[in-house]
């Protein structure tokens, strides 16, 4: 019955209060999370964890982790235009974060509009990414930098082949 309970709170979340444009089948989402309404589309198997913000558009793939408090920010705010302050001055384009899948992102991770995450990445807690993440990299720091690589070349491909099964079980 709990569980039952908890699939349902799930399902209505993601349909009435977050208003996703789309969400794949066991996908979680924690308490206090906010999302920028039809702006977000996240993949199957993924974990969006507590106090996490959502406010730019963005396209997060399959088997992805948000540790808490993750930030993904949205286009800035225009700063050149003269006689007006800045509050007046509107917004910039805003950029999709594409997130690929089997992504982990540590725990108050910023993410800037913009920004590609690549396949098997891994974001360190703090980090601020200001430009895209190659994939299997593992990057931390202000700005994030590469730290290491997740794999060696033959255990990528061995990694790719096993989520390319995975993927056709969707």
């Amino acid at each position: 019955m709990k569980a039952w309970l908890k699939k349902c709170r799930m399902a209505w979340l993601k349909r009435f209060v977050f208003k996703l444009q789309s969400c794949g089948k066991d996908t979680y989402i924690g308490d206090r999370v906010r999302i920028r309404p039809h702006a977000v589309s996240i993949g199957h198997h993924s974990f969006i964890g507590p106090d996490c913000w959502l406010a730019s558009k963005a396209e997060i793939g399959n088997w992805v982790m948000l540790a808490g408090r993750v930030a993904l920010v949205g286009g800035d705010h225009r700063m050149d235009v003269v006689g007006l302050p800045v509050i007046q001055s509107g917004r910039d384009i805003n950029n999709p974060i594409t997130i690929h899948d089997d992504v982990w992102i540590g725990h108050g991770a910023i993410l800037l509009h913009g920004v590609e995450i690549g396949e098997g990445a891994v974001i360190g807690a703090g980090a601020i990414v200001t430009n895209d993440v190659a994939p299997y990299s593992v990057v931390a720091g202000n700005p994030a930098r590469l730290i290491r690589m997740r794999f060696d070349e033959t255990a990528i491909k061995d990694h790719r082949t096993a989520l390319e099964k995975m993927r056709s079980q969707l």
